[in-house]
């Protein structure tokens, strides 16, 4: 690379000329301020609903406790029934529903 005084002398011309712009600016007050742009996000009421359900669905107990608590004192004193019949057909019911779903 071949570098002659005249492009030297312009280089730092431009540089020194670009720090006195920047002092003058300084001495006046005027403060340099970049061109900002703010990015904006609208959430339609769609997304509102089904965060809302989200968070019902998070906030819910994952074990019914009065259901347990019912079936415990059923099996403990000897009242549970079992019906094979229905048993077997919600196990049918809920394999197709996942099946489908």
């Amino acid at each position: 690379m071949k570098i002659n005084e005249r492009e030297t002398l312009l280089e730092l011309n431009n540089y020194l000329r670009g720090i006195n712009e920047g002092e003058q600016r300084q001495r006046r007050g005027v403060e340099e301020k970049p061109n900002i742009q703010t990015d904006r996000v609208e959430i339609s009421q769609k997304s509102r609903e089904i965060q809302k359900v989200r968070n019902m669905v998070e906030n819910a107990p994952d074990v019914r406790e009065a259901k347990v608590k019912e079936l415990k004192n059923s099996i403990e004193s000897g009242t549970y029934s079992v019906r094979g019949e229905k048993i077997a057909g919600e196990m049918i019911k809920k394999s197709l529903i996942d099946k489908f779903l």
